[in-house]
């Protein structure tokens, strides 16, 4: 769980050098079994004044979206489709 499958890194020239602006990554999402690899995506971009990127959306196995954070809790925004209503989304 949380093992990284693969990363795209986006860079732009900042006119000295290459600098990271942000980042696509696909890891194992829960624990894998056999014919089993449930995977997540997480999409980070890198704020003005800032060198590094930031989670900014994270697509769940589940097929849960989370924003800003990983949960509801923390009072961001947590979106995800309800099994229930067919191509519905559920704000939580």
């Amino acid at each position: 769980d949380g093992d990284t499958m693969g990363l795209l890194m986006f860079y732009g020239s900042d006119g000295t050098d290459f600098a990271r602006g942000a980042s696509i990554q696909a890891a194992v999402d829960g624990t894998p079994g056999n014919n089993d690899m449930p995977g997540r995506l997480v999409f980070s971009t890198t704020a003005d004044g800032a060198d590094s990127p930031t989670e900014r959306l994270r697509i769940l196995s589940s097929g849960e979206l989370v924003t800003g954070g990983l949960s509801a809790a923390n009072g961001h925004l947590h979106l995800y489709a309800d099994a229930s209503y067919s191509g519905s989304i559920v704000l939580q």
